[in-house]
């Protein structure tokens, strides 16, 4: 019965001892369920490798029981037979435990590539379709951390709990149990100080939890800002800010160390506590293994076993208070990967089986603002006939761009209504939405891959014919032609350099592979020469002959083919006609006109 009690007494002290560590954890229990729905697809390979575990630590703890029956029959009372035995049970379990740790290997081979895959796309799926707002939050460079370092966190996560605190914590458990069995007062020597080591480790380890919180938000701003410096080296350059950004980074990347060299002294101080606690607790238990053998009551083989399980224990110990140490940062790291998990995205709505079958639009009595920020539009109203070309101009934020993400369903409206097709724009899927609007912007966006790749992103199954055919019509494929590899010319780094009208060109490419039924232009000449800006107005028009389109321009000469020109200020169509019209009756207009047009274009007359 006495035993019994000091078994339940010693399994409570090592359960509410972990336990509290957990909570400290920044919540390593909350964590778990997290984790819980992205391991349940491998449930049955993980319970595989946890039964080969479980069998692994009952075989490392019946090898000191075996070695102590060895000692006692074939020492004390010359079993030579026995010995046989032993040698042979002894291959056996080592053959055993070879094939064993193969299958666990095997296993957690193949869950961290299968775990990891599903992580970051998830996390790349999750970005995909985050709500424009969140893109609006966002570092690049806390992006990155989370889909690289941060998703890796998780699985590391994983293993320090399986194989630094659950296996240990349980061959910690059964070693107990087997030396209540050999000898109780042993054992209870083994447990004194076990307290003492939890609440050490508690104590580091909360602390060590919020020092990783600081760290890990200060190291994403880091990394976004080293992102954002590499992206604008150009310009640091020739504004000769280079001294500046070298002092810029010498005390960002100060900061980071310095955070980064707190967390190690804790760390060290953790594990030397309770190394200083282990050396205490080996002392106790050699006072009192002294005691009994001078007393009579401890044979060689059982002191031989106790010491084995003293070691195994004190390795054990050792790993759970690794874990303990480590922890903080991965559950950090990892919580950050499931708060992007969580957030919001873009709205699911609409009906499926609605295609967009033609480009009208019609804003009515719009209203918006950003978060906590002033009213963009207020009380637009606007209307593109499906074949009807408007251009729209204002100063910088009078709204131009808001419109242009409401259309592509990045933004909905506070109050009024978007109608496009004749119906609501909430009525069609943003997939459809997107596959039937196309947008040129300034800045084209083309990946480092080959010029098919870059143009088959306007429509995947186009075949060579037609790539040709887009190519021609953006006037682009001529220079294509020219190049050794054609189509399958490779760009960017260790590739091909275009210049900005060439890229420009090769993304309107793409617009005319894509067939859209609403075209909107963003400022879509603003990098080409005259010639090719020329050559591109007459494809734009032959383009959108039949369909609706907007251009968004500050050149005159980007907006004098369209039908109708519409005046933004304050959030308000102020004026609507012709550029003559315009000049002769819209104050807003003219003002435009002089202030930026004339500037841009030289047209001093």
């Amino acid at each position: 019965m006495g035993k019994n009690t000091l078994k339940e007494g010693m399994g409570n002290i090592l359960k509410e001892g972990t336990r509290n560590i957990s909570k400290e954890s920044t919540g390593n229990i909350s964590l778990g369920r997290r984790v819980r729905p992205f391991v349940k697809p491998y449930r049955i390979s993980l319970i595989t490798m946890l039964f080969c575990e479980l069998i692994m630590v009952l075989v490392d703890l019946i090898g000191p029981l075996i070695f102590a029956v060895m000692i006692d029959e074939v020492f004390y009372h010359r079993n030579l037979h026995f010995f046989g035995y032993v040698i042979l049970t002894y291959i056996a379990l080592y053959l055993g435990v070879r094939a064993l740790s193969w299958i666990i290997k095997s296993i957690w081979i193949y869950l961290n590539v299968k775990f990891l895959f599903d992580i970051r796309r998830k996390l790349f799926d999750r970005i995909l379709h985050f709500k424009a707002s969140n893109y609006e939050k966002a570092k690049t460079g806390d992006l990155i951390t989370r889909l690289t370092s941060d998703a890796e966190s998780i699985m590391q996560w994983i293993e320090v709990m399986i194989f630094e605190m659950a296996a240990p914590l349980t061959k910690l458990l059964i070693s107990y149990v087997f030396l209540f069995y050999l000898n109780p007062y042993i054992a209870l020597a083994m447990m004194v100080l076990v307290p003492v080591s939890v609440w050490v480790s508690q104590y580091f380890n909360r602390k060590m939890t919020r020092q990783q919180t600081v760290l890990r938000g200060k190291y994403g701003h880091f990394v976004s800002w080293m992102l954002e410096m590499l992206q604008g080296m150009r310009d640091i350059r020739l504004l000769g800010s280079g001294k500046r950004a070298s002092l810029l980074f010498a005390g960002q990347s100060a900061d980071v160390i310095r955070l980064d060299n707190r967390t190690e002294v804790m760390k060290w101080m953790s594990t030397r506590s309770n190394a200083f606690i282990f050396l205490l607790s080996d002392l106790c238990i050699y006072a009192v293994a002294g005691v009994l053998i001078v007393q009579g009551q401890l044979t060689a083989g059982i002191f031989v076993a106790i010491m084995s399980y003293l070691s195994k224990n004190n390795q054990s110990m050792m790993m759970i208070y690794e874990a303990v140490v480590n922890l903080p940062k991965l559950t950090v790291q990892s919580h950050k990967v499931f708060d992007l998990l969580e957030e919001e995205v873009e709205r699911t709505d609409g009906h499926p089986e609605l295609d967009l079958q033609h480009g009208e639009i019609s804003f009515a009595q719009v209203r918006f603002r950003y978060e906590n920020g002033p009213r963009v539009l207020d009380g637009l109203d606007l209307h593109v006939g499906a074949r009807e070309s408007v251009a729209l101009v204002g100063k910088s934020g009078s709204g131009k761009t808001t419109l242009v993400n409401m259309l592509l369903g990045f933004y909905t409206p506070e109050e009024g209504e978007i109608r496009i097709g004749g119906r609501p724009i909430g009525q069609y899927t943003l997939t459809c939405l997107r596959k039937r609007v196309g947008i040129v912007q300034q800045e084209s966006i083309l990946f480092n891959e080959s010029i098919r790749y870059n143009l088959l992103l306007g429509s995947a199954h186009a075949d060579d014919e037609q790539l040709w055919e887009a190519c021609d019509q953006a006037y682009i494929g001529d220079f294509i032609r020219s190049l050794p590899e054609g189509l399958d010319t490779q760009l960017g780094a260790g590739g091909m350099e275009l210049s900005g009208g060439q890229k420009q060109r090769l993304s309107i490419a793409r617009i005319f592979l894509k067939q859209p039924c609403l075209i909107i232009f963003d400022e879509a000449t603003s990098a080409l020469d005259y010639e090719a800006e020329q050559a591109i107005q007459q494809s734009w028009q032959h383009l959108s002959r039949d369909r609706a389109s907007i251009i968004i321009a500050h050149r005159l000469s980007s907006i004098l083919n369209a039908d109708r020109i519409a005046v933004l200020h304050e959030g308000r169509i102020v004026a609507e006609g012709t550029h003559g019209y315009l000049l002769e009756n819209s104050e807003h207009y003219r003002e435009l006109f002089v202030e930026d047009f004339i500037r841009k274009e030289g047209m001093m007359s």
